[in-house]
């Protein structure tokens, strides 16, 4: 069961989904290495024996199956379908690589993935919104608010004052959360890929 949790993909038998050719997922590797950490240090189980697991996930978690390169940025994605790009999921990976930094004294790779995504954050503006993807998706109210709280944990890990202007500029957004859910419904109605408010981006 541990070695399972190491190379986890999607499957979905019978149902026509992006995800059911069995799809590799970041999202659930980095919450594997989170959930097998702590299981060691709880004594649940002896970490030396999960180790090598904890290796495994994070090999398969960086490798090509699921790391995608943006704009010559590396983007750990939720799950692998070229031009995705989730914001909450790659934050959730990246929640278990800073785990595993910090369990072996060396937050450098973590530094390198988290510099990446800070270089690709204005892509993921939307005037005081959010964008849930990079395919253009307006995030709903749920995910919009799960990216704020996202930005203050990330300003608490890393002391960077970009993840706390983010999240203070997203704050003021849910003064205008009607707004966005209309534009989010006519996005919707429309089919279109991506909202073009790239002038007001700039104006805000």
């Amino acid at each position: 069961m541990v070695d399972k949790l190491s190379t986890i993909r999607y499957e979905f038998n019978g149902v026509k989904h992006p995800l059911a050719d069995g799809k590799a997922a970041g999202m659930t590797q980095g919450l594997a290495i989170s959930f097998l950490l702590r299981c060691g240090h709880w004594q649940l189980v002896d970490i030396k024996l999960i180790t090598p697991n904890i290796q495994k996930a994070l090999s398969f978690m960086l490798s090509d199956s699921i790391v995608s390169q943006k704009w010559g940025y590396k983007f750990i994605e939720e799950f692998y379908v070229p031009g995705t790009s989730i914001l909450n999921g790659s934050i959730f990976t990246l929640y278990g690589l800073y785990d595993y930094c910090r369990e072996s004294n060396d937050m450098n790779l973590f530094k390198i993935y988290i510099d990446d995504l800070k270089a690709l954050l204005p892509r993921y503006r939307l005037l005081y919104w959010s964008y849930y993807d990079l395919g253009g998706t307006v995030a709903s109210c749920f995910y919009h608010r799960l990216h704020i709280d996202m930005m203050e944990v990330l300003y608490k890990l890393t002391d960077d004052k970009i993840f706390l202007e983010y999240a203070q500029r997203w704050k003021k957004g849910l003064h205008y959360s009607c707004v966005f859910i209309l534009i989010k419904a006519f996005q919707k109605c429309l089919n279109l890929k991506k909202m073009d408010m790239s002038f007001a981006s700039k104006v805000c």
